[in-house]
């Protein structure tokens, strides 16, 4: 992975990835710097090797939105307000242009 972006994408059981490996790969790196990517929440750069690695939080990995409830009868049903719509087959939008920068994303999520 010499000279390579790796992101990771997902939710805290990524992020506890995302740290085992920022650990090992900073045992082989002493010269290891922190990095942040816009929109990453954490990161670190490794000169030694020209590797950088991201994590991107990532709830789903699928989009969704808030949509409140429109029609009266479903609104005052059990106090239901609305409902998440998800598109399983469109990627959030938290983290589709991190895309653009790594050559390796490892997805990961608990939901």
């Amino acid at each position: 992975m010499k000279d390579k972006s790796i992101g990771f994408v997902g939710d805290s059981l990524n992020e506890k990835f995302l740290v085992s490996f920022l650990c090992i790969l900073r045992l082989a790196n002493s010269d290891a710097k922190k990095y942040k990517k816009k929109g990453a929440w954490r990161g670190g750069y490794f000169p030694k090797f020209n590797v950088t690695v991201c994590y991107h939080r990532a709830m789903l990995l699928a989009k969704y939105e808030w949509q409140p409830a429109k029609d009266a009868n479903l609104s005052n049903k059990d106090g239901l307000k609305g409902i998440y719509r998800v598109d399983v087959d469109l990627p959030a939008l938290d983290w589709v242009e991190a895309t653009n920068f790594y050559n390796t994303l490892v997805f990961n999520t608990g939901h």
